[in-house]
């Protein structure tokens, strides 16, 4: 099986911190997310995953250098222009097996479905493209018709969301143009052509059918919100995970927090709602609040920053 990893993005919403670092490589629970949706494509089964890179790709190609898929191969397609989700797949057509579909994730993605069985269902119905799909505001967009994905600009009740999963035919991309584009102008040709898109509700495909795990981290709230998710999951065990780094017996933790390794807290420091990033620096009682702390500054939920010679 072969997958590919959307990589290539600015990610424009966390700016400046992507300045600094492309957002695949965000810590996710005190990990790349990218390493996370890799090392869980390569549990599954997939033994060939590309990546598509761009933005800052030197730090991508130094990450992915150092890391052991027991047998599965990462392949790095660097592009010298961002080509957009449609480009990208063109790009790689012809570094893919023409004679099986390919998984399609965005990096920016947490997600506790399991990708096999999305490939597999995919294969059944023998379309050529399907789409994960959920309700998710305000996201849904997407009209569903007898399990057929039919319109992407829908405002019903019934509207579904795209989840930037997707299991796509090599004849499918053989149709995607050689230039930077959009997956879903394609998706819509298509459909305009008579041909069928599958959508697969994403509680068919989830470890818990009941309440699936889905998270965008590509914008400051999301990436917040995807640690919030992942703790009341009961993923860390308790409200707070701290990785290999010594806190003060005064500090002060609420709601729920992250905590990398070899972090420097001073004492009567309070932290609520937040992700501290490996090898950050706490100053004595400051009040860390629904932040994203890391070596280059602070992002706020709302967006602001703080750069690392200002303070909130």
């Amino acid at each position: 099986m072969q997958a590919m990893v959307l990589a290539a993005g600015l990610g424009s919403r966390l700016a400046p911190l992507t300045h600094h670092i492309p957002k695949p490589l965000f810590p996710v629970f005190n990990r790349p997310n990218i390493e996370r949706i890799v090392m869980g494509l390569a549990r599954e089964g997939f033994n060939n995953i590309y990546i598509n890179v761009f933005h800052l790709a030197e730090n991508i190609l130094s990450w992915a250098s150092g890391l052991d898929l027991n047998g599965s191969r990462i392949h790095i397609l660097r592009e010298s222009m961002l080509l957009g989700t449609g480009g990208a797949l063109a790009n790689a057509y012809y570094y893919l097996d023409r004679h099986d579909p390919i998984l399609v994730i965005n990096s920016d993605i947490v997600t506790d479905i399991s990708l096999r069985r999305t490939y597999e269902i995919h294969k059944r119905h023998g379309c050529l493209a399907s789409l994960v799909i959920h309700r998710r505001t305000p996201w849904n967009k997407i009209k569903v018709l007898d399990g057929a994905v039919v319109e992407f600009d829908y405002t019903g009740h019934d509207a579904h969301a795209f989840t930037g999963i997707s299991v796509l035919d090599p004849e499918f991309i053989s149709r995607v143009p050689r230039s930077k584009g959009s997956l879903i102008d394609v998706l819509e040709r298509v459909i305009h052509a008579g041909e069928r898109v599958l959508g697969i509700d994403i509680d068919i495909i989830s470890h818990d059918p009941l309440r699936h795990l889905w998270e965008d981290i590509g914008s400051p709230e999301g990436y917040l919100g995807a640690h919030e998710a992942l703790i009341k999951r009961g993923w860390s065990g308790n409200e707070t995970l701290i990785s290999a780094s010594v806190v003060p017996d005064d500090a002060s933790f609420h709601d729920w927090v992250v905590i990398g390794s070899g972090v420097s807290m001073g004492s009567s420091v309070t932290v609520k709602r937040s992700v501290i990033w490996d090898n950050v620096r706490i100053p004595r009682g400051s009040v860390v609040e629904d932040c994203i702390c890391t070596p280059f500054g602070i992002l706020g939920r709302d967006g602001g920053w703080w750069g690392n010679h200002e303070h909130p």
